[in-house]
């Protein structure tokens, strides 16, 4: 029987620490497993494997960011919405199953969560009137449906940590007020459990980044993820 990778999904508000989070749990577990990486939007490049090897999809890549970016200028939010379901689709439909077929690593991480983030964001900046069910069903038909081991859940209860870690780094975003982090944190936790009950998600992990530091973070992460999946679950990889 072919192996099958541990699937974990880090994610969370703007400001939570999820990449950083991703880069240190990545280079933790490659120091003795071989770990695939779905990094950020940002991030380049797309995918880092722990021999560096990149997949050759730089320039699907920057067209996306490139529409990401238009967006952010003219701080229109169905723009960005646009450019990360063409992220999600990218990840779902080409490179995993390719990362699946020919390293077949023993751990996947993912900055962010395909399934989740999409409504996730359409709730915080569009709207909330999409039932989620239907917002699931079109999601996943784009990008295929996947069940994840473990989603963790990054917190920050105080909006104004976040925004002072978002002013650190190489800009912030117009739409990263304390009202948006505040209503992205509280869609977070309310979807995630239905996620569960529908059988995509194994576990939820919840991790408060106020009250432990990154490097805290990273170690519930890495001994989660090195404990393995949580038994008698159920739902189909992807």
């Amino acid at each position: 029987m072919a192996k099958e990778s541990s699937i974990s999904s880090i994610t969370g508000p703007d400001g939570s620490g999820k990449t950083t989070t991703v880069e240190t749990v990545a280079q933790l577990l490659g120091q003795t497993h071989l770990v695939g990486v779905l990094t950020s939007l940002r991030t380049a490049p797309y995918v880092v494997f722990q021999e560096k090897k990149h997949y050759l999809f730089q320039n699907e890549t920057a067209r996306i960011k490139s529409v990401y970016e238009t967006g952010q200028r003219l701080k229109n939010t169905p723009i960005v919405f646009v450019a990360f379901m063409a992220r999600a689709i990218l990840e779902g439909r080409f490179i995993q199953p390719k990362m699946k077929q020919q390293d077949k690593p023993d751990f996947l991480i993912q900055d962010r969560n395909r399934s989740i983030d999409p409504i996730v964001l359409f709730w915080t900046y569009v709207t909330k009137g999409l039932p989620v069910s239907l917002m699931m069903h079109t999601i996943e038909a784009l990008t295929g449906r996947q069940f994840v081991d473990n989603l963790f859940l990054l917190t920050v209860d105080d909006p104004k940590v976040a925004i002072k870690r978002l002013e650190r780094g190489e800009k912030q975003d117009h739409h990263e007020t304390e009202d948006n982090l505040k209503k992205m944190q509280g869609n977070y936790q309310t979807l995630a459990p239905m996620f569960v009950s529908r059988g995509r998600i194994g576990q939820i992990v919840t991790i408060d980044t106020v009250k432990n530091d990154q490097s805290a973070v990273a170690k519930i992460v890495y001994q989660k993820i090195i404990q393995g999946p949580v038994p008698n679950r159920t739902g189909s990889r992807g």
